[in-house]
């Protein structure tokens, strides 16, 4: 069975998750075809968590290690969107499938 991204098992599990995956992940930089409203759709998403969960540690030491290591998340927490929908993610299909040509 082919890996969809390479390197992953070297990901520790507490940041398996899609944000810390598309923000500082090297792989996932070209994974989805629109990265930017990708980001702008998951930070608004985070946010919303966030602002709900205000106690809570962990995400905040997520949304500061984001801010701090992602000028892209940085710039996108700056304007304070706020999100809860759902979208369609279409990913790049040369980024997708490079994991499974070995």
């Amino acid at each position: 069975m082919a890996r969809p991204l390479p390197g992953f098992e070297a990901v520790p599990p507490s940041r398996r998750n899609a944000m810390w995956l598309c923000l500082l992940h090297p792989a996932m930089r070209g994974f989805y075809a629109d990265r930017e409203q990708v980001l702008r759709d998951m930070g608004a998403h985070l946010r919303a968590v966030w602002a709900a969960r205000p106690q809570d540690r962990e995400l905040s030491g997520l949304n500061a290690e984001f801010a701090t290591q992602d000028e892209d998340f940085a710039r996108l927490w700056s304007e304070r969107q706020v999100s809860v929908r759902r979208t369609r993610r279409v990913f790049s299909a040369a980024a997708c499938c490079a994991g499974c040509r070995r």
